[in-house]
């Protein structure tokens, strides 16, 4: 099965456990906000690995990858390097 299918699935039963009925925009923002949340786990566990670097740079947290130890390619805040993610997924 479909790993984003599989989540809306569990959304709808979250929802409906929650609020009983809900839209489909409902249901397309609890996508986005659990969503969100799981790339951001994501990317905390690769921190934790060594595979990404940060960087704060004007009170913003950018994150870079780590090649071999030391940064690579532009660093970026993480709601980009979650686009950057939705883009390579196809969405």
């Amino acid at each position: 099965m479909d790993p984003k299918t599989e989540l809306l699935g569990r959304l709808s039963e979250a929802l409906t456990r929650g609020q009983g009925e809900f839209t489909e925009g409902d249901l397309a923002l609890a996508f986005e906000e659990v969503f969100k949340m799981l790339i951001q786990a994501q990317f905390g566990e690769l921190i934790l690995e060594g595979k990404l670097n940060l960087r704060i740079s004007d009170g913003t947290v950018l994150y870079t990858a780590a090649k071999h130890g030391e940064g690579s390619d532009e660093a970026v805040p993480l709601e980009v390097l979650i686009e950057n993610v939705r883009s390579a997924e196809g969405e």
